[in-house]
Order: structure tokens, then C-alpha cells, then sequence
């Protein structure tokens, strides 16, 4: 899926929103995780309705030398029943529970 499907999906969703400002919305959310992951120290980030990023930094060898390689593994959120996403996303009840960092959506 590109940008362009996705300001599609949302202009779908709500009629009101200019395609133009969908796509300007989407890329700005999506820098702002990106930022966020890439910033972030060696544990998860959670992102609500997305799902998490498990950072973390290992060793690998190239050409006899060891180093440190970061990697990032995304695992996703797991649908839920409607009407809980609301209840969770106001109380952080995600991301407080393990002491992981969320993105703000």
C-alpha cells in the first residue's frame, strides 16, 4: 500500500478531509514514528492501533570483524472488539502496563 491508497482509505472513511491534506497528515504521522524509532533506545516502542517496534542492538560479523547492528522487528496489534480501542487509547493502558514508550498518535 503507498501513500496515495492509504489518503484514499481516509478520504473513504471521512468525506470531509481533502485528499491532499490526507497524504500531508499520513506522511507527517509516519515521519514522526519513524523519528521515534530511530531514536529510541534498545526495547519496544508502542505505537496504539498499530502494533509495536522491538529495538534492539546485536552482533554480527562482516568480513572477521564484529559489530554492533541495530535492528528493529514490528510486531502487530492484535484486532480488537469494537468499542475497547476508545476505552484503552484514553487511559495509555498499553503502554503503561509493561513500561514502554508510546508514540503519540
Amino acid at each position: 500500500m503507498n501513500l496515495a491508497e492509504l489518503a484514499a482509505k481516509v478520504v473513504e472513511a471521512h468525506p470531509r478531509v481533502p485528499a491532499a491534506m490526507a497524504q500531508q497528515v499520513i506522511r507527517t504521522a509516519l515521519k514522526t514514528i519513524r523519528e521515534e524509532i530511530e531514536g529510541a533506545e534498545p526495547g519496544t516502542v508502542a505505537v496504539p492501533a498499530l502494533g509495536q517496534f522491538r529495538v534492539k542492538n546485536v552482533e554480527t560479523e562482516k568480513d572477521g570483524q564484529k559489530q554492533q547492528t541495530r535492528r528493529t522487528m514490528f510486531v502487530a496489534a492484535k484486532p480488537k472488539a469494537e468499542g475497547e480501542d476508545a476505552a484503552e487509547e484514553s487511559s495509555g493502558k498499553s503502554a503503561a502496563k509493561a513500561g514502554k514508550k508510546a508514540v503519540a498518535a
